[in-house]
């Protein structure tokens, strides 16, 4: 079984995917979703605030074109996956949008 595991690609992020997955889906039985999300606001570092304030700005377009932009430099191949992977998580992330003020 161990010479299995080995030959997985992504093995290692698998398994923390999966522990995370569980202990979210352990905490989330037990705890009431209210609670848990006014205590991880409780949670209120000046660090974090700043931070993750500027990494908001990691899903407009722009940051999206000069990633592109860079990866064409790189690796032509790779730059049309990342052009297409964009374009179906635009298409879909606008479609699911539409759909959830539909039914609002």
């Amino acid at each position: 079984m161990n010479k299995i595991l080995k030959h997985i690609p992504g093995r290692d992020f698998l398994i923390l995917f999966l522990l995370f997955w569980l202990t979210s889906v352990i905490v989330l039985i037990f705890i009431d979703k209210d609670e848990v999300e006014l205590f991880i606001n409780s949670i209120s570092l000046p660090f974090f605030d700043k931070f993750f304030y500027w990494i908001t700005f990691l899903g407009h377009g722009t940051f999206a074109s000069i990633l592109l932009i860079l990866m064409l430099l790189k690796n032509y191949y790779h730059s049309l996956y990342l052009f297409f992977t964009l374009i179906l998580v635009a298409f879909f992330s606008n479609l699911f949008k539409i759909n959830v003020q539909m039914t609002c």
